[in-house]
Formats: C-alpha cells, structure tokens, sequence
C-alpha cells in the first residue's frame, strides 16, 4: 500500500511517499521500518527526514484530510 504525504512548513509544502510493506510502514525510500505511523513520526520529530530536499525539517503531528 502506498500513500503520498505532505509536510508543511514556512516556505510551502513538499510531498513524501509512505509505504507500508510486510505489515511496517516506511517513509521515502531510505527509513528504517515502523510498526505503526505515530511511530514514524515520534521518530522524526528528532532525526532528519530520509527525503532529498527535506533533511532540515522534522515531524511534529500528523494531520488528516479527507478528499472526497
């Protein structure tokens, strides 16, 4: 299953790809797996993100939007 986050901050929006395979989500293509996506973002609220252009940001909360 594939998903296409987006992370926000001052300078615009910059879109991720979350991944969940073998029951362990993984966020971009170099993360180590987690059980669950709070877990990804507990862990990036501290270490820098595996996405090119993104390293200088962290996590803070996920937000859900619905599209219909």
């Amino acid at each position: 299953m594939l998903w296409a986050t987006a992370l926000g901050s001052s300078q615009g929006f910059m879109h991720m790809k979350l991944t969940k395979t073998k029951e362990k989500y993984i966020l971009g293509q170099n993360s180590p797996p987690f059980d669950s996506v709070p877990e990804v973002i507990h862990y990036y609220t501290t270490k820098k993100l595996p996405i090119k252009g993104a390293e200088h940001l962290s996590l803070l909360y996920p937000v859900a939007v619905r599209t219909l």
